[in-house]
């Protein structure tokens, strides 16, 4: 019976591992860019980082200013000493932040009672810091 070295072990489940993590990507969300179009592009398991700033998403009318449907995703803001990240209110808008599944009701839709995924579905591993609402 021929053994495998335990270091080519440790080489092939570490090179196994690497395409999964290579697979998440950092979206920086500058002053002036959009926050709500950087989580149109991105995929489960990204991290979008949103610098320094006052940001108003949406239009005045719309329930929420963002919305996260995708599991993983991690949004930080990154605020340095005397200049935070404001998500700011464009209007209107009840909610700053709406995460749930995609097959969600909508949020306006029974304000006593909230929606969730009609599939049964739930989102894992959301992030949130860094922000000011």
């Amino acid at each position: 019976m021929h053994l495998i070295p335990r270091a080519v072990l440790i080489v092939l489940a570490t090179g196994l591992l690497v395409p999964l993590a290579a697979r998440a990507r950092t979206h920086v969300v500058q002053p002036g860019d959009s926050i709500r179009a950087a989580l149109a592009r991105a995929k489960p398991g990204d991290r979008i980082a949103v610098l320094p700033g006052v940001y108003r998403e949406g239009a005045a009318d719309d329930p929420t200013a963002l919305t996260v449907t995708l599991d993983g995703i991690e949004l930080v803001g990154v605020p340095s000493p005397g200049h935070p990240v404001v998500l700011e209110n464009a209007g209107g808008q009840s909610y700053g932040l709406w995460v749930s599944p995609v097959d969600s009701a909508d949020p306006t839709a029974d304000p006593e009672r909230p929606p969730c995924g009609r599939s049964g579905a739930t989102l894992h591993g959301f992030v949130l810091s860094g922000f000011t609402l």
